[in-house]
């Protein structure tokens, strides 16, 4: 039930097959919602509306550099035609909203292609309210980055963590936020408006909601069932 497996199940379901998620803990989101939530998406729209300069053949020649030709260019190629139609769809079809992130550097920042910015994304901000009971079964990581209980997104902790210009302002706006949120503070004490992992894992289980896809906690995977040499269903 990590993110994988709940876009797999969406999308399967919008094809017009019927979808199922099984999960051998007690709760939902596994490493995806411990994560930071992040994606890595060259060339969007968001970017281009922004004036960053970006191209598909810079975000090739960075991740050939990267994977020390370990990876056929035409499985790179794939990657990089692919996730934008999955951000896309993902932005269009379910309630996971990407947001680019302008200050987040590739990780190596020496090799040809490299871009300082612009290129990973992270999950806009949810609102918990939208889970309602099914909030409980929400895997919640024991290290949330929060600031006087409130999230933190990646650009929060930009601006915060460096000490940028307004950092003082934007710690007490997202603190007031968080207390003057009086029904929620009642009901638990985990900030509503998510972020990181949470968020995204948060947003693909309400998008299952929607689409009345089953959610199967406690469920260890043990085989698969082949009949006739072909998969046939799971033990």
């Amino acid at each position: 039930s990590g993110a994988g497996g709940m876009v797999a199940a969406i999308r399967a379901h919008d094809l017009g097959l019927t979808s199922l998620v099984i999960e051998k803990t007690d709760k939902f989101g596994g490493t995806s919602a411990m994560s930071g939530g992040g994606i890595w998406v060259p060339n969007t729209d968001q970017s281009k509306k922004a004036g960053f300069k970006d191209s598909p053949e810079e975000a090739l020649a960075y991740v050939k550099a990267a994977s020390k030709g370990l990876v056929p260019e035409s499985r790179i190629r794939a990657y990089l035609e692919n996730a934008l139609k999955v951000y896309r769809w993902l932005d269009e079809n379910t309630h996971l909203h990407y947001l680019v992130v302008p200050k987040y550097p590739d990780y190596y920042a020496w090799l040809p292609g490299a871009k300082a910015g612009y290129r990973t994304m992270e999950p806009k901000r949810f609102d918990a309210r939208l889970l309602k009971d099914e909030i409980k079964h929400l895997r919640i990581p024991n290290n949330l980055i929060t600031v006087g209980g409130a999230t933190m997104s990646q650009i929060d902790a930009y601006v915060i963590v460096g000490k940028q210009p307004g950092w003082q302002l934007l710690v007490m706006w997202r603190m007031l936020s968080y207390w003057t949120d009086l029904r929620w503070r009642l009901k638990s004490k985990l900030d509503r408006r998510m972020s990181l992992g949470t968020a995204m894992a948060a947003s693909l289980r309400a998008s299952m909601l929607d689409r009345k896809i089953p959610l199967w906690l406690e469920t260890p995977f043990e085989d698969l069932t082949v009949e006739d040499g072909r998969v046939a269903g799971v033990l």
